[in-house]
């Protein structure tokens, strides 16, 4: 027989066991849980972390790591929600997603100094694949700085779907939690994490795919005397895997949110920039090529033939004439291009009609 509801109202230990349990409110309904495995206790460490004019961590990184539709996202709002929205004082929340990472200091630039800030990078998955080496460690050092660059405390999170998908130094988080494990992960994670924990990360990846494929998973030895806890997917839980400072252990978490705190994408568009500032953007990592890309654009773009050299401007008006006057193949065209880019220059043996 499992565990009645009067047994687990409110947190109580068990003589044998010490477990602290609790209860969640849900439609109505009274669920059991462990108070360790509760998306609760978690961001009360979080918070007690940044508490007082001297927090002891004025910036926290949080990691999550799972495959598309395992609950990242959802479980982000919901700590987040704990966080902010029930804290007397509440984060500026902000929520960013793939190639903004690419701006991450510019966007720190841009934040307000001496405010408390939520930044979630949702969906960055080998986003930093793109980008040269110089520049990866460039926003690599300004994620280590951002506490004194805002003057503020500071939390982050990353979502990505598989642990090597971002950066070592990005994903050295005080807070990982896994949504998912696949095999491949599950090898990973016990490199990371350490193999003393197998056990743990390989029951999590056998609840994953039970919740998965049948629903429901349980939580073994969860209450009180060592009783097993068993949940419905969705309804209101999902299971994820916590590793932080007290330890590795189950994550039961519901879908929380609000008006204040759901996402949305404050994105890098449209942010003012100098001529200066563009330029250097456009031109960094490609030299002289993004250069002549840049003027050649610009001119294209604002008819302003001023930004090209004397032959280039002499050029381009015979090209845009010509091509006003024939009519010509334009994927013979492009295939000649395509084929210049592999050589030195183009052969100079052509009559001219």
């Amino acid at each position: 027989m499992g565990t009645t509801i009067n047994q687990v109202l409110g947190p109580q230990k068990s003589a044998s066991t010490q477990v602290q349990t609790t209860v969640y409110s849900w439609n109505g309904k009274k669920y059991p849980l462990r108070i360790d495995h509760s998306v609760a206790k978690l961001c009360t460490t979080i918070k007690k972390m940044q508490e007082g004019e001297k927090p002891r961590a004025q910036y926290i990184s949080v990691l999550l790591c799972g495959q598309s539709g395992s609950g990242k996202s959802t479980l982000a709002q919901t700590m987040i929600h704990h966080i902010s929205c029930k804290n007397k004082e509440p984060y500026v929340i902000k929520w960013f997603s793939g190639k903004d990472l690419h701006e991450l200091d510019n966007i720190i630039d841009k934040l307000e100094k001496g405010l408390s800030y939520i930044m979630v990078f949702d969906d960055v998955s080998f986003i930093m694949d793109f980008l040269p080496s110089k520049r990866k460690k460039e926003l690599a050092e300004k994620l280590t700085r951002i506490r004194h660059d805002v003057s503020g405390k500071v939390i982050t999170f990353m979502n990505i779907h598989y642990q090597k998908a971002l950066m070592p130094m990005m994903r050295d988080a005080n807070f990982r939690i896994l949504t998912s494990m696949s095999d491949q992960d599950s090898q990973n994670w016990k490199n990371t994490i350490g193999w003393k924990h197998r056990w743990a990360i390989d029951n999590f990846q056998k609840q994953y795919a039970y919740q998965m494929a049948h629903g429901s998973f349980f939580i073994n030895n969860a209450g009180l005397d060592g009783k097993s806890y068993h949940y419905t997917t969705d309804k209101p839980f999902r299971v994820a895997l916590c590793s932080e400072i007290s330890g590795l252990h189950p994550l039961v978490f519901p879908a929380t949110t609000c008006a204040k705190c759901s996402p949305t994408k404050s994105g890098y568009k449209n942010m003012k920039l100098t001529g200066e500032q563009f330029f250097k953007k456009a031109t960094k990592g490609y030299k002289t090529s993004a250069r002549t890309a840049l003027r050649y654009w610009y001119y294209s773009t604002y008819g302003d033939g001023s930004v090209l050299p004397k032959n280039g401007r002499l050029a381009y008006k015979k090209i845009e004439s010509l091509a006003k006057e024939y009519v010509f193949d334009k994927d013979e065209l492009k295939n000649l291009l395509v084929d210049t880019l592999s050589k030195k220059s183009l052969s100079t043996n052509d009559t001219e009609d």
